[in-house]
């Protein structure tokens, strides 16, 4: 006669599914630690009578968004340090665009060595005392190398007063900047523009998942998640935006792409054709 261990059927849900659900939780966790500053900053600014932070709260998310971000830059930057992100960064050279620096965690990855200068362009100005803070102790500060400019990178306007225009950068880098652009494709093809012949455009950002089930999760947490995370959307089609921006002479992209991940990313450089 067999034991009943034996003649018992396990219900224990398939690996794929205790995967999603991983997924879906680590998702939560962060977003329920920005919601809590994000909704901390609209009470405080109701209480002091700006009504219309209910209408028009672009800078409440802002502000949210940076506290937020400050908060957990550490974890940030431990978790950059196992990806490709580091060798990305230091690869950067000469004249350098730094997309949303925000708190300045790339800045200790360049190499000052092959740095001639980097202008950092960050429209979100509430992350520029702590970014300002870490700029002082690091050498590219030091020796005079890094201009934080208060703009998108679409203010050729701005840009143009410290020297970045047509074809005068070798890098641009771009770090978990491009889910918050709506238009990723007419931002690169700016870029593209900016960059010399044989320019590079280096990046390592996260993307649309391949898989429908985990597509329809990203969009359905989207709708909580863009308003507390700085306009970030976890469904942008970045890979093929970025690659059919542009009609680039070579194109290095690495996909790390699980099926049961919401956040999959993709990394590597876009090389601008050199003069012939």
């Amino acid at each position: 006669m067999s034991s009943p261990q034996e003649d018992s059927v396990s219900v224990d849900p398939p690996s794929g599914l205790w995967a999603r659900w991983d997924g879906c939780v680590g998702l939560s966790q962060r977003f329920k630690f920005a919601a809590w500053y994000y909704l901390k900053d609209v009470w405080a600014r109701l209480r002091r009578g700006h009504i219309n932070t209910l209408i028009n709260n672009n800078a409440t998310r802002d502000h949210a968004f940076a506290e937020f971000y400050q908060a957990v830059s550490k974890d940030f930057a431990a978790y950059e340090a196992t990806t490709p992100v580091p060798a990305l960064v230091a690869s950067a050279h000469g004249r350098v665009l730094e997309l949303g620096p925000g708190t300045g965690i790339q800045l200790e990855r360049f190499e000052p060595s092959r740095i001639e200068h980097v202008y950092g362009v960050e429209p979100n100005t509430a992350f520029f005392p702590a970014f300002t803070d870490r700029l002082r102790e690091n050498r590219l500060g030091q020796d005079g190398k890094y201009t934080l400019i208060p703009c998108g990178v679409e203010d050729g306007e701005a840009l143009a007063r410290f020297g970045v225009v047509e074809g005068s950068l070798d890098c641009v880098v771009s770090i978990q900047v491009l889910c918050s652009v709506p238009d990723v494709e007419g931002q690169v093809q700016h870029m593209y523009k900016l960059l010399k012949p044989g320019g590079e455009f280096i990046f390592w950002e996260h993307c649309r998942s391949s898989d429908p089930v985990t597509r329809a999760v990203q969009w359905i947490w989207c709708l909580l998640w863009t308003p507390v995370f700085g306009g970030c959307r976890l469904d942008r089609v970045t890979k093929e935006a970025l690659v059919g921006a542009a009609d680039w002479e070579r194109v290095e992209v690495e996909v790390e792409m699980l099926l049961e991940n919401p956040m999959p990313r993709i990394s590597g450089r876009l090389i601008k054709p050199r003069v012939a």
